[in-house]
């Protein structure tokens, strides 16, 4: 049990730094917050892909009512994918028909827009209807497991026969359950930060690797006249930077966990305390809520927004994943660079952008953090484990390239190799081929930055992942807390000292049996309530 005491020592390190921020408080007009982006409830969301012999009924698409799961009987071993573009569709039906022929294994996959999969799998949990394999993202992976979603002991089997050597250490050993890995790493990303290094250079502006030259690099594109003047706009209309806001977005969650890591600021700590109430936490929502109100669009925005402002020559600095490296270079036939300079050059953007991974922020105790995306394979509690077994086994093997080489530049291998080959996989990667044509990152964008993408990937600074708090961060990820309460701070609802303390409630409000001070004086400072 915390005493006290301790709390109100927080509160008072929180008031000092009120105080300092109160010299750098923003003083535009609070943001209006506009519709939200509904989430979509078309049936298409779900795609279903039927086994060439299917040993019963498939399990049927939601309908308009709600049926998540439908009355048919489970083929012999059915997985959930939360991808559901055309690409991954015909690879997992290339995978089928091998299964079924090779492996003697049935399958049925279905395609599940991330966006629903959280409901999808509560709705199946309660039920007891899940599938058998799970596809979904880390943040995930131990608090199923904790709730008897997953089966980790099954996955650590499977590891072991694999082999745990062959594996990432920087994935391996994080988010167990006990001493079992709640779920199998397949592939991860690292978190970019992609800005125009030509603006930053005409502007003489240090790369953004810190809070500082964010700030600085954000403030001078927003303020230059002479940028709108050779993009032909107002200046109103070029922002410094664009990031997701949007409450029912998990990017938007992640955007800020990496600012908030970056700054030394944590969730909860190794004993399941929320520890969000600290002077370095605090300086994470005022620099964000500064950054966001100051030099953003006005309006809430997703991923797509932020990409089509990058590729229009309307933003400086964009977050995301290396997916949004082939728009920039003219190589998505859905995503083309309008920018002015990109009429004559396709590739302008890709010639004239840099990106940083690395990210520190303003705290003593600040260190260059990275935000690592990791995917995983979990298998629901009660799945056969023999036939686990020989999905796994040929998933990660004849299987592995096939589901690598759809968008590779996100899909950086967590199995590094197999016994004969340490780095069998990892070598591989970086011949795959990102488009088309054949060309491969490296051909496209060169060795140093490939290399930059897939070394180091890990989820080791992510918010209670590797402290073992893997229920309270799922929690956290399901409910959209920490979204929920920056929409609510951007649009003025909040300020950036009741925001904090809000998401401090809410996510304790997720504990049923917290052991720790819930008390707090009711407190809010004058100096930032704009």
């Amino acid at each position: 049990m915390i005493n006290r005491p301790n709390v109100w020592l927080k509160l008072f390190l929180l008031g000092a730094l009120f105080v300092l921020a109160g010299c750098s408080f923003v003083s535009n007009p609070p943001r209006l917050t506009t519709t939200r982006t509904a989430p979509s409830g078309d049936p298409s969301d779900v795609l279903f892909l039927p086994a060439p012999t299917p040993t019963g009924d498939p399990i049927s698409v939601p309908d308009q009512n709600g049926d998540l799961l439908g009355q048919g009987v489970n083929p012999v071993l059915t997985v959930w994918v939360n991808e559901t573009s055309t690409e991954h569709r015909l690879i997992l039906e290339d995978m089928v028909d091998v299964l079924d022929a090779e492996y003697g294994l049935h399958m049925e996959f279905v395609l599940v827009d991330e966006s629903r999969l959280v409901e999808l799998v509560e709705g199946a949990a309660a039920v007891g209807r899940l599938p058998d394999v799970i596809i979904h993202p880390i943040e995930y992976s131990a608090g199923w497991a904790e709730r008897g979603i997953l089966d980790a002991d099954l996955s650590q089997n499977i590891i072991n026969q694999l082999g745990v050597e062959t594996f990432s250490p920087e994935v391996i050993d994080v988010g167990l359950v006990g001493e079992n890995k709640a779920a199998i790493p397949i592939d991860g990303y690292k978190q970019l930060i992609l800005y125009r290094d030509d603006w930053f250079e005409e502007l003489n502006l240090s790369a953004p690797t810190n809070y500082r030259s964010i700030l600085q690099g954000a403030n001078a594109i927003y303020r230059s006249e002479t940028l709108s003047a050779q993009n032909g706009i107002s200046s109103t209309l070029l922002s410094g930077l664009v990031v997701p806001t949007e409450s029912e977005l998990i990017s938007t969650h992640q955007v800020f966990e990496h600012f908030a890591n970056a700054n030394n600021c944590q969730l909860v700590a190794e004993t399941g305390e929320v520890v969000i109430l600290t002077p370095e936490c605090m300086d994470a929502y005022e620099f964000y809520r500064e950054l966001i109100n100051s030099y953003s669009p006005s309006d809430v925005q997703t991923d797509t927004s932020a990409i089509n402002a990058y590729l229009a020559g309307r933003t400086g600095m964009i977050f995301g994943s290396p997916d949004i490296l082939l728009p920039i270079a003219g190589l998505s036939p859905d995503l083309t660079p309008s920018c002015p300079e990109c009429a004559d050059t396709l590739d302008y953007l890709a010639q004239n952008s840099s990106i940083q991974t690395g990210l520190s922020g303003r705290s003593r105790q600040r260190e260059p953090t990275e935000f690592g995306n990791i995917t995983q394979m979990g298998f629901s509690l009660g799945t056969r484990p023999e036939l686990a077994a020989s999905f796994a086994e040929y998933w990660f093997n004849d299987g592995y390239v096939l589901w690598l080489g759809v968008e590779p530049a996100r899909r950086v291998p967590m199995r590094l190799g197999d016994a004969e080959d340490s780095e069998k996989f990892y070598n591989l990667w970086y011949t795959l081929p990102v488009e088309a044509g054949g060309r491969t990152l490296t051909d496209i964008y060169g060795r140093e930055l490939a290399e930059q993408l897939g070394q180091g990937v890990s989820p080791r600074s992510r918010w209670g992942i590797a402290s073992g708090q893997g229920d309270i961060i799922a929690s956290v990820y399901e409910k959209n807390i920490i979204a929920i309460v920056l929409q609510e701070m951007l649009s003025g609802y909040f300020s950036s000292s009741q925001a904090i303390v809000a998401t401090w409630e809410r996510v304790i409000e997720q504990i049923p049996t917290y052991p720790f001070e819930t008390e707090i004086p009711n407190f809010i400072p004058s100096n930032d309530s704009g």
